[in-house]
């Protein structure tokens, strides 16, 4: 690579000859960044295909059911996998752990709907599978460092 932006910084060709000359040197470069992609890509995923497949079909089915709670069995059978490989390929992929990305998601989406103002806190918290608002409210703070109702006040949202 080092050799080719060489070639590149000290070209004497002069005209059409000198542009022909450089657009092949940056084609070369950018094969090369290319190949090296390829080859870093396929390395560092252990997964089958069908196992990727398998994960992001959790990963949808938790986005498009945040209300539910399933254990990780319970999520594993539903993708024909076993727990071991849905938990460690989940991480693989997505750098988090099933839950924290389940938990992360429902918060989001609680936010999103506080601020949208159109629900109560009751109904945002049964939205995102909480049988208990006290509970929700705990675990929002948690994560956001302030309850639904205060969040709803500072951006004057009123419900």
């Amino acid at each position: 690579m080092y050799q080719i932006l060489s070639d590149i910084m000290n070209c004497d060709r002069k005209g059409i000859f000198k542009r022909i000359y450089l657009e092949a040197k940056v084609a070369e470069l950018l094969l090369l960044q290319l190949e090296q992609l390829v080859k870093e890509t396929s390395s560092t995923s252990s997964l089958l295909r069908k196992d990727e497949e398998k994960i992001y079909a959790v990963y949808d089915f938790i986005v498009n059911n945040l209300n539910q709670n399933c254990s990780l069995i319970d999520l594993a059978h539903q993708v024909d996998t076993n727990e071991f490989t849905l938990k460690k390929g989940f991480k693989e992929l997505f750098g988090t752990t099933v839950f924290n990305f389940w938990s992360d998601t429902k918060m989001e989406q609680a936010k999103k709907m506080l601020l949208e103002g159109d629900l109560n806190i009751n109904e945002i918290s049964e939205l995102v599978g909480y049988k208990n608002p006290r509970h929700f409210s705990t675990a929002f703070k948690r994560k956001y460092h302030v309850i639904p109702s205060q969040l709803k006040k500072m951006n004057g949202v009123s419900h």
